[in-house]
């Protein structure tokens, strides 16, 4: 399938086009050096007809500059009534999807998880990447479009422009930290959950000082002023980002997916991503056992890891709770897991984590939930993958034997694309 196809497959051979009811193929804005715009919006969200202007003069005053016509938009609506989408739509100088295909749009904001409105997502119109999903704050904060479409940077440049402040406000570079496994926490002072956890992190930081541990803790603050944050900062034992760069404070924050706070996230050595997770980790190891709590080719499916779920496609294999069973399982899904693991460690770069998941799973409650929202009934043994974003499943035929080579084959035929999928839920 060219990238034009993969395009058109994801919005529709034809897009409705503004004040005269015609359509216009999609095909039409892909192409070389075009970016979509994908404006998840809804005529009841006050939010959404606040920004909306906005996005209209920055729309058409980018398109009447040099770059003319290398930028669409395409109105992804959330009304439920037709009238009040053709009320919205009409004052809108781009295309839609058409307001009957229910399920396409269903389907786009579930495959860019779109929890919220209103949200504008970048893709390159060549390719169909995603160039960013953040692209509301984009045009918020760079009216001039200077640095669009704003592809993400490295999160690796950006930690390396850092200074960082000491406790005792003296200022290092962050390459002073090489060789240190690092936490950002991304945190406030005016957050009840964070100033609850900070006590804790603090305590499982010292101890891992006393241990001897290359450990250190850069503090990424989302207070709302300089005072708050001084106040916040002066109760912790590590460094933080200076409240005046915003701009990488930020940076960061996108960069690294954090959606809300009080979050840790967990760099190795060569600033690669270890985990989003860390503040689970502290919480169920405050001894810091684990650290730095890498993660396992292979995991048992618990409440921990539940938002990981949401994240992409899992294999997983559900058996029964006891300790045999469970142990079982591990063995048979571990081969799978370190080959996939092995093939992805060379392709990784900085910031990225092997895209895939390896799970089992027996009693926890988790595992009953997941397997209830996937209609996936009651029998165990049981290998699947789940793809939670776009709505899909792959289930292993209920006759044949699990074996370490089964699971092997079946995660190989997801990976090449030869597996039947099925809707997660019906």
């Amino acid at each position: 399938m060219s990238q034009t196809s993969f395009i058109t497959n994801l919005l529709g051979e034809e897009l409705c086009s503004n004040g005269d009811n015609e359509r216009i193929k999609t095909e039409d804005m892909c192409g070389p050096g075009k970016v979509i715009g994908l404006y998840f919006s809804a005529h009841w969200c006050p939010p959404c007809r606040a920004f909306t202007p906005d996005l209209i003069n920055f729309y058409n005053n980018f398109n009447c500059s040099a770059k003319k016509g290398s930028f669409s938009i395409v109105f992804v609506s959330s009304d439920e009534d037709e009238e009040k989408f053709e009320e919205y739509f009409k004052d809108m100088p781009w295309h839609a999807i058409p307001f009957r295909e229910k399920e396409r749009k269903t389907d786009l904001f579930r495959l860019f998880r779109v929890h919220s409105i209103p949200s504008l997502v970048l893709i390159d119109g060549a390719s169909g990447e995603v160039i960013t999903t953040h692209g509301r704050d984009c045009v918020s904060d760079d009216p001039k479009g200077d640095g669009f479409p704003w592809r993400p940077r490295d999160p690796k440049q950006v930690l390396r422009e850092l200074t960082l402040l000491t406790p005792e406000r003296k200022t290092i570079k962050f390459e002073s930290l090489n060789g240190y496994v690092k936490g950002l926490y991304f945190s406030a002072h005016w957050c009840p959950p964070c100033k609850a956890f900070t006590p804790q992190l603090a305590a499982t930081y010292q101890k891992l000082q006393e241990a001897g541990k290359k450990f250190e803790v850069i503090f990424v603050s989302s207070d709302r002023s300089e005072d708050s944050f001084q106040q916040y900062f002066s109760i912790m034992p590590w460094l933080a980002i200076p409240y005046s760069d915003e701009k990488r404070r930020k940076e960061l924050a996108v960069l690294y997916g954090v959606g809300g706070i009080p979050t840790l996230v967990l760099i190795d050595e060569l600033n690669n991503l270890i985990t989003k997770e860390g503040r689970i980790e502290i919480n169920e190891d405050p001894e810091g056992m684990e650290f730095p709590w890498r993660p396992k080719p292979v995991e048992e499916l618990t409440e921990k890891h539940a938002s990981r779920l949401n994240e992409g496609p899992c294999v997983i294999m559900f058996t029964e709770g006891e300790e045999s069973d469970l142990e079982a399982a591990y063995q048979l899904m571990l081969p799978a897991a370190e080959e996939y693991a092995s093939n992805e460690n060379g392709a990784r770069n900085s910031g990225q984590t092997s895209n895939l998941k390896f799970f089992y799973g027996g009693d926890a409650d988790i595992c009953e939930s997941l397997r209830e929202f996937a209609q996936l009934g009651d029998q165990v043994p049981q290998l699947v993958i789940t793809n939670i974003p776009e709505g899909k499943k792959y289930v292993l035929e209920d006759d044949q034997e699990i074996t370490a080579s089964v699971v092997q084959t079946f995660v190989s035929q997801f990976l090449d694309g030869k597996l039947t999928s099925s809707t997660l839920r019906t």
